[in-house]
């Protein structure tokens, strides 16, 4: 097993070595003046040795979309170090007026500094990311950045806004008014584009996808001069085969008008 590499928390004067033992292998440097000392354990919990200029954790965190290093030094009011070993984040709180500087040493060890930042706002934000864990993530952001993707759907009585999405309609309901966001859709690409009522078919578009790659969609509208169909309404779009949209609305009622829309050769069209 490899040995965790050490974090250290220090003033600008050189430091000292010292090391633990125990259930978990631990290195770190206690610096003479600071008595500050951060490990990283091989399980990749973090600790802090005691002192005055850094107090309790704040927290552990999952990082997640929702809750990113940037959001959670927004919610201190105080400054903070944070250290993110792989997806856990750990907060403690500084004492005002102290100047530190955080150093991590060892290129082939358990885990690697990816991100040392000294925020401007006197926050140290370390992040340290094992190996497996760098791989999946680097994979998962290509995949991300590369796959054709839509999402954010909204559909609307009248032009959307933000605030006005409903997914239920009156049947009989002449236009509705749809937008979603989409991104990585390459130039060129087989854009499918249907509509369904209970599952049957009412219009169809193909094309050749022209761009922008990424955006929002303002351009689509479902309407019937007739008076749209009560039941079930899906949109579906394909990339390449791939479906990356799949959203229902319902029209409720018995109005019963069909009228065929058919098949466009384009990515836009009415009848």
């Amino acid at each position: 097993m490899k040995i965790p590499s050490p974090i250290i928390l220090a003033s600008f004067l050189p430091f000292l070595f010292s090391s633990c033992s125990g259930s978990s292998i631990e290195l770190g440097y206690q610096p003479p003046i600071i008595p500050v000392r951060i490990n990283v354990n091989s399980n990749g919990n973090v600790s802090l040795s005691a002192s005055s200029l850094v107090n309790t954790p704040i927290g552990i965190f999952d990082l997640e979309a929702s809750q990113t290093i940037a959001y959670l030094r927004g919610n201190t009011n105080s400054r903070v170090l944070v250290v993110r070993v792989d997806d856990k984040v750990t907060i403690y709180e500084l004492v005002e007026g102290e100047e530190f500087r955080v150093e991590f040493t060892g290129d082939d060890t358990l885990y690697k500094k990816v991100n040392l930042e000294y925020e401007t706002d006197g926050d140290i934000v370390l992040e340290l990311e094992s190996s497996e864990f760098s791989a999946t993530r680097s994979t998962s952001l290509s995949s991300s950045r590369s796959s054709p993707r839509a999402n954010n759907f909204s559909a609307c009585a009248a032009q959307c806004n933000g605030s006005n999405g409903t997914k239920i309609f009156p049947g009989e309901t002449k236009i509705i008014y749809v937008e979603w966001d989409y991104e990585n859709i390459p130039l060129g690409s087989e854009y499918v584009r249907t509509w369904t009522m209970n599952k049957r078919e009412w219009v169809k578009y193909i094309c050749s996808w022209p761009g922008p790659i990424s955006g929002t969609e303002k351009m689509v509208t479902l309407s019937e001069p007739g008076g749209l169909h009560s039941g079930t309404w899906e949109v579906n779009i394909s990339i390449d085969g791939e479906v990356i949209l799949s959203e229902q609305i319902k029209l409720t009622g018995n109005w019963a008008f069909w009228d065929y829309t058919g098949v466009f050769n384009s990515c836009y069209g009415k009848r």
